[in-house]
């Protein structure tokens, strides 16, 4: 019933509630036949329908081999750089970009790459984090440029991003920024958190 009403034949809003509906189940699962419905709904010409139907594909755990994982990732990523989405689009792709398996995809590091620059603050800070969860080395570079972001809060979680990272690279970029930039209280932040030694 629900698979019918997120299909749009209801109107824009019946879709939307419906989708918010489907998005609010815990564990995402979907037949073929809903899961058509919700690519579909991507199409619509309404950014809330559309940011409901991204919500539930970056969820639906369909995906069992890494195939399937790629084609998922494939068709979410061509759809959203087929044009110009809204603020609203975007800051759901940036959110959904963490849920999805992306490991070394070149077209999505690519987004999350555009995502880190993008004029929206929320943007650019579901982007960090969703750097910060993947810590690809390719995106390290583009998180140590955001210490340079005009929102303090950005650049506070582009640092604390790449002071997790696993990368040795990450630790030379922190090196690199506090040469070019002085030992500022944004850069010091870990010492100041960290237990003192015995």
């Amino acid at each position: 019933r629900l698979g019918g009403l997120a299909s749009g034949k209801g109107g824009a809003r019946v879709q939307a509630g419906a989708l918010a509906l489907l998005a609010a189940l815990r564990d995402v699962a979907f037949d073929t036949a809903k899961r058509s419905v919700i690519k579909e709904a991507l199409n619509s010409p309404w950014s809330t329908v559309q940011t409901r139907a991204l919500t539930l594909l970056s969820r639906d755990r369909h995906a069992d081999s890494d195939a399937d994982r790629a084609a998922h990732l494939a068709f979410i990523t061509a759809w959203y750089s087929r044009r110009t989405r809204s603020t609203e689009v975007r800051r759901v792709m940036a959110k959904a970009l963490e849920r999805l398996p992306i490991e070394d995809d070149a077209q999505t590091l690519t987004l999350i790459k555009t995502l880190l620059d993008d004029p929206d603050t929320e943007v650019r800070l579901s982007a960090v984090a969703t750097s910060r969860a993947l810590d690809h080395p390719e995106l390290l570079s583009q998180l140590a440029d955001r210490l340079n972001d005009p929102v303090a809060e950005v650049a506070r979680a582009a640092v604390e991003a790449l002071r997790a990272s696993a990368h040795e690279r990450a630790q030379t970029l922190l090196n690199a920024l506090r040469a070019t930039h002085g030992n500022t209280p944004l850069l010091r932040t870990r010492a100041a958190h960290s237990p003192t030694p015995p």
